[in-house]
């Protein structure tokens, strides 16, 4: 299950400078008036936009068996995910680009482990589950009243096996740095070292395989201008990362060793 990640305020910097040189002047020359120019705002930072770096992982064509809920009629039927984002199935013309919405995650069922893709965008709802040890693959969609759901369809190979701290390392590597935390059981803050560098993550005095973790998630929210990396490992320790719209990590929570809770974050 995940949860509905908080929304986040875009962050705005804000620089200015104004230069400005006397001019020389005759004795007896009148003098001009003098108009100082305004001060310029820098425009915001670029908003984040994650749709190219999901795009390697969905983009394809799968055909597959479906049912077009409530009257199933079987049918043969291809979802189609372009590159750019434009997606096409079963009667649906969406662009995912524009989702409200992505979610990739990685777990286990049964003993089989399932790599997801579920997107909102709208009324308009698309899942992909791509299994590593049978090799099977499905998807579905759904928008107001119209239901499809496909079985049995061709492979997923972008989204197949993917462990996700692997796959987005580029984007999910932090320099060592002191981040500020407040530990369970305690009123005061303190700054501790972190940093994600060649899947390793470090919170203070616990460190986090990433490549171990038993499950996954990234979710993409706010027009995919925002991420939000979590990983679950069998011992019951949690890392949770958010990279705020300007793609800086803003916000660091988890537990470590001992049941010890962190709440961080980087400024």
């Amino acid at each position: 299950m995940f949860t509905k990640p908080v929304r986040l305020a875009c962050l705005l910097m804000l620089a200015g400078w104004v230069a400005s040189l006397p001019g020389c002047r005759n004795k007896d020359s009148t003098e001009a008036d003098e108009v100082e120019p305004a001060v310029s705002a820098a425009p915001p930072l670029p908003k984040v936009h994650y749709w190219k770096l999901i795009s390697p992982f969905v983009a394809g064509s799968y055909a597959a068996q479906c049912l077009p809920l409530p009257k199933p009629e079987p049918y043969a039927d291809t979802l189609t995910i372009a590159a750019d984002g434009r997606v096409t199935a079963a009667g649906f013309n969406e662009d995912l680009a524009h989702a409200t919405s992505i979610v990739l995650g990685r777990g286990t069922d049964k003993g089989i482990t399932e790599n997801v893709m579920t997107a909102e965008l709208g009324e308009f709802h698309l899942n992909m589950i791509a299994r590593s040890e049978d090799g099977t693959a499905s998807w579905s969609a759904r928008k107001n009243d119209k239901n499809a759901a496909c079985e049995k369809s061709t492979d997923m190979p972008g989204l197949k096996g993917k462990k996700w701290s692997t796959a987005l390392a580029p984007t999910l590597t932090t320099l060592p740095r002191k981040i500020t935390c407040i530990p369970n059981g305690e009123v005061k803050q303190e700054q501790v070292d972190f940093r994600v560098t060649d899947g390793t993550a470090m919170l203070n005095k616990d460190v986090f395989e990433l490549k171990d973790a038993i499950m996954e998630s990234v979710i993409f929210t706010d027009a995919l201008s925002v991420l939000h990396y979590s990983a679950t490992f069998a011992d019951q320790r949690v890392l949770q990362l958010e990279y705020n719209s300007s793609g800086k990590l803003d916000k660091i929570t988890g537990k470590g060793n001992n049941n010890q809770l962190y709440s961080c974050q980087t400024r």
